[in-house]
């Protein structure tokens, strides 16, 4: 009856890993290997860099510049019916290259960068001279 036992469990459980490792490859497949990009950390935007193939890439850049506020992400809860806002929008200028591109940036981000537009356009009219990080 033990032994009955075991090989029940024993098939239970190897079906199942086998259901989990099948779910695991599907949903890497669905994300277009997501998570990997995630682990491996954010992609560097550099001088020179082909702004096109790096669209909807985790990356990371180091924001000095901020012109402006475009978009805002909001989610609506379902019980209260209240909505929030989650992620804003900015453009941003990347003086190494004179591109202007734009970046989602979590709404607890807001005030810094609300900050950094004024600053930038404090620059932008020669009121400062340079703008720190």
């Amino acid at each position: 009856m033990l032994e009955i036992l075991k090989k029940r469990c024993k098939k239970n459980t190897v079906s199942h890993i086998i259901i989990a490792i099948v779910i695991a490859i599907v949903l890497l497949a669905v994300s277009k290997l997501g998570v990997v990009s995630l682990i491996m950390g954010p992609e560097k935007i550099q001088d020179k860099t082909d702004y096109a193939s790096l669209e909807g890439k985790y990356v990371t850049f180091d924001v000095k510049y901020v012109l402006d506020s475009f978009a805002r992400k909001t989610q609506t809860s379902s019980k209260t019916n209240k909505s929030t806002t989650s992620h804003i929008y900015y453009m941003v200028y990347n003086i190494d290259d004179g591109k202007i591109f734009g970046v989602q940036i979590p709404v607890r981000f807001q005030t810094p960068m609300s900050n950094r537009i004024d600053d930038t356009w404090d620059w932008i009219d020669g009121k400062i001279e340079e703008l720190k990080i």
